[in-house]
């Protein structure tokens, strides 16, 4: 699906959250002690391309989430976006940059703000600086129909969030968060039922949401999504 096509299961449009003079990741703007329980939250033990989609009898499984664990990586600051950015790397390139290099240089460029946030226009720069093609929908315009088509073509996804609702915790309410899409289920009819991440807030190993919950956590980012590859 072109970023500027609407087609799909989802035909209501985000509410416009997405300020473009705002970073994705805006942990710094927590209370001290929402801070401490999210950095508690992220001490977790650390842990083909081509058309992927396998048919489990019911429904189908696009992407490789086992896979893609081995380029799971924690975030040491608000570089969620860094650190998703980081592990595609490493998968499309074989080399790991390190979360410090490639904040530093994304900070360089203008693309994150002194915390490490990066700012949504911005997500997806990384990887074009390092010879990964993107395509990129700003717009709210991606819906699940948009995850199954690039999954299916063998892409790397990362999608703006709102944390509170990912974690269904009021606490986190507003802050922002990117994660990698690594594979989606669906049912018997088609319809997508959960949806699989990294997370660089859980380094222990990849995190499935039901697609309501990813959805309304998408919603709050305006569906901002990334498609690399």
């Amino acid at each position: 699906m072109h970023p500027s096509e609407t087609e799909g299961s989802d035909q209501t449009s985000p509410p416009e959250t997405t300020d473009s003079n705002q970073p994705v990741e805006n942990v710094a703007s927590l209370p001290p002690e929402r801070q401490s329980a999210l950095e508690k939250r992220m001490q977790g033990a650390a842990t083909d391309d081509g058309s992927v989609a396998a048919d489990t009898g019911e429904g189908q499984v696009f992407g490789d989430p086992e896979g893609d664990a081995q380029y799971l990586h924690a975030q040491s600051g608000d570089t969620c976006a860094t650190v998703a950015q980081e592990g595609i790397i490493e998968k499309r390139t074989g080399v790991d940059y390190g979360e410090e290099a490639l904040a530093q240089e994304a900070y360089d460029q203008g693309w994150t703000d002194e915390f490490g946030g990066t700012y949504p226009q911005d997500m997806g720069n990384l990887l074009e600086a390092h010879d990964i093609s993107t395509q990129r929908w700003l717009d709210g315009s991606a819906d699940a129909e948009t995850l199954k088509e690039q999954l299916s073509q063998g892409k790397d996804l990362m999608a703006a969030v709102d944390m509170g609702a990912l974690y269904q915790d009021e606490a986190y309410a507003g802050a922002g968060h990117a994660v990698w899409v690594t594979g989606l289920e669906t049912d018997a009819e088609g319809q997508v039922t959960n949806v699989t991440v990294n997370d660089s807030n859980h380094p222990e190993g990849p995190q499935t949401h039901d697609y309501a919950t990813f959805k309304n956590a998408w919603d709050g980012r305006n569906r901002l999504l990334v498609a690399a590859g």
